[in-house]
């Protein structure tokens, strides 16, 4: 089972969503190597350190915005730095009535907002594309608790 694999990483699980904080220093190669070797599938590992999560939480990029009633915090992260670098803020569709605003990015985090729709899902796709890497997608919601876990360390 996967999560025995963990075990020596006192490594502590997010919610549903894939996200793990671990709590034992290791290299992110090492660690990077523990996780795709024990799962059945391939898969994309995003790795983030402290230090990132921390700078992003601090920085808060929605401070300063007035979030329509609704609208759902989210920050993309992607693997790496990028060439891409898409004219920001955007909205997709960019026509009609918006699904996905992209609303900034810091380093590896895209931030935005969307609406609670089916169809988000199909839209937040389009990322990967338009920066030209895969990215994985979180609330912020879930970033601010991953926070309360590095601080509560």
């Amino acid at each position: 089972m996967f999560a025995e694999t963990l075990k020596p990483f006192d490594a502590l699980n997010i919610g549903a969503t894939g996200v793990f904080v671990v709590r034992t220093k290791i290299r992110k190669n090492a660690l990077r190597a523990r996780f795709a070797g024990s799962l059945l599938f391939n898969t994309e590992i995003f790795i983030m350190t402290e230090s990132e999560i921390s700078g992003l939480l601090s920085a808060n990029p929605f401070a300063r915005r007035t979030i329509p009633r609704g609208a759902v915090k989210f920050i993309s992260i992607l693997p790496r730095r990028t060439r891409r670098n898409p004219r920001l803020p955007f909205s997709l569709p960019s026509h009609g009535r918006w699904l996905v605003r992209v609303l900034g990015r810091r380093g590896r985090f895209v931030y935005g907002i969307h609406r609670r729709s089916m169809k988000v899902i199909g839209t937040l796709g389009r990322l990967d594309d338009l920066f030209g890497a895969r990215v994985t997608t979180r609330s912020w919601g879930t970033m601010e608790q991953i926070g309360r876990q590095l601080r509560a360390q």
